[in-house]
This record gives structure tokens, sequence and C-alpha cells, in this order.
């Protein structure tokens, strides 16, 4: 005999949603959402967010949350990988261009800006490391398939080097200042841009015994910071990021604005470099 017992003589607690999650969303929906999905929320709804979680919870539940989220949507995308037939899975990269398409339907321009604070004098150097920067951004467009979308992409992406001898051995702080007074077109109007600096050279140049890597400034690097950018006394505005990482890992998560240059470089050690978003996305930098 089943038992049933009155619902009224029960206490039920009704678990809300925090109020930091856009309407129709929780936390099972934000850890579970497809890469469409999040291009229905606006910029504003991803700062509330951002904000909103990292006041709630501390920083272990948040690395659980988006290792969470990193595992969950892998394997969303690995489902999907696998339902392909006679077709390539769409990279991520793609994804966030395909939100930015022109009257004609072409992806614009898009791109970083790179500063180089070093090599001045040294021609043949900066030409050497240059070859090596674009051809590892070569090979990350290559291992996205060969579909028409990637070739078109690659036609569109810009490096624009900002070269001047007035940049040598110029700090952070001056050169995301520079980089905030550039007019530059949508596509190339980062968060974040790159510099080559000594050290940055010199793992370009022994690579692959280093992990060869660039500068990734913040554009607000040198700004009075606030709210967890203030707090959190890891933060430089700037981190190293591996060349490897420029157009797969990180262009995704900056191209649409999905997380701040804090969110995305905070805890990442002088001694270490960035490669993706997950727990174990820094690896040991050998030139330091």
């Amino acid at each position: 005999m089943i038992r049933t017992q009155a619902l009224s003589s029960y206490n039920i607690t009704k678990i809300s949603t925090p109020s930091y999650y856009p309407p129709g969303w929780d936390k099972e929906r934000w850890q579970s959402a497809t890469d469409e999905e999040f291009t229905t929320l606006t910029e504003e709804d991803f700062e509330k967010f951002h904000t909103g979680i990292r006041e709630d919870l501390s920083e272990d539940e948040l690395e659980d949350f988006f290792d969470e989220m990193d595992r969950r949507q892998a394997a969303v995308r690995a489902a999907a990988s696998s339902t392909l037939v006679g077709r390539e899975r769409v990279p991520n990269f793609i994804t966030v261009l395909n939100q930015h398409r022109a009257d004609d339907g072409e992806f614009l321009e898009w791109g970083f800006v790179v500063f180089r604070t070093t090599g001045y004098g040294r021609d043949r150097t900066v030409r050497d490391v240059k070859e090596k920067i674009e051809a590892s951004i070569d090979n990350q467009f290559l291992a996205s398939g060969a579909s028409a979308d990637v070739r078109r992409a690659k036609e569109k992406f810009r490096l624009i080097w900002i070269e001047e001898e007035s940049l040598e051995s110029a700090n952070t702080q001056e050169i995301s200042r520079k980089f905030r007074e550039l007019v530059l077109p949508i596509g190339v109007a980062q968060s974040i841009c790159l510099c080559v600096d000594v050290w940055s050279l010199k793992s370009i140049q022994q690579a692959p015994l280093g992990i060869a890597h660039m500068l990734a400034v913040s554009n607000t690097c040198g700004l009075e910071a606030t709210g967890d950018e203030a707090e959190d006394e890891r933060w430089t505005g700037s981190f190293k990021l591996a060349i490897s990482s420029l157009i797969t890992e990180l262009y995704p998560v900056v191209g649409d604005n999905a997380l701040l240059p804090f969110e995305v470089g905070v805890g990442v050690t002088d001694d270490q470099v960035w490669t993706d978003t997950s727990r174990e996305g820094r690896q040991k930098a050998t030139i330091v």
C-alpha cells in the first residue's frame, strides 16, 4: 500500500534564483547553455551576472561553478560533433564572428592590436618573430577545419602592429593608455591588446623549448580599479598569453565580451602562461 501525505502538512521551502541571472535563466541553464543561447543575452546581462556571482560565491565555489560549466559545455560540443554527418564542427571563434557580419553577409575585419616594446634596431630578429607568430596563428586556423567560414575568417583576420622606437621598454600602463587612444574597426576594438616585450620575444625565439607567448594587456590597465579588480591583489592588468591559444581560446571569450580581461587573467602569475579558461589552463613559463 502506497502511503500518501497531505502536502499541507509539510513546510515547503522554495529556493529562489539569484537576481543576477537574466530572466528565465538559472544555474542549471547557465552552466549548460549553448553558444547560440548566450548570443541572446546583452552585454548588460553578462556584466550583471559576473558581478553578482563574484559577490555571491567564494573563490573556490567560483572555480567549481565554471569548471562544471566547462565540463558540461565540452560534453555538449562532443555530443554535437558525434552527430554531425558530413559536416565540420563550428569553431567557437566562428560562432562569435557570426554575430557581427557585414550587411552583405561577409565577416567584418577582426583581430588584435599588437604593440612592440623591444627589438628596435634588430630587424632580422623582429622579422623572424613575426613569422613565428603568423605560423602559430595559421596552425590554429588549419586545426579548425577547412570550411568556407574558416577560410573567410582567416582572410579577414588582422594583426595591427604598433611599432615606434618611443615604445622601447614601455610599461603595460603606457601600452594600455595608447591602446585606448586608438580609433579601431569594431572587430579589432577588443578589451585586450597584445604586446611583444623583451620576455615574450625571447620565448618566441626559443619555442618550442619554451611556451611562445605575448603579453595580453587590459584596456583598463592603469585606470583606477573598481569592484573585484580593486580588491584582488593578484590582478596587475596583464598576463602572459600562449600564442597558440589566441584564436581558438582567447578570442571566443573576449570577442563577444563574455568575460572581462580580469576574469580571464586573474590568478595567472608571472611565471605562468594562460592557455585556456579551465582551471588547468596555465602552463609554466620557461622565459620569465
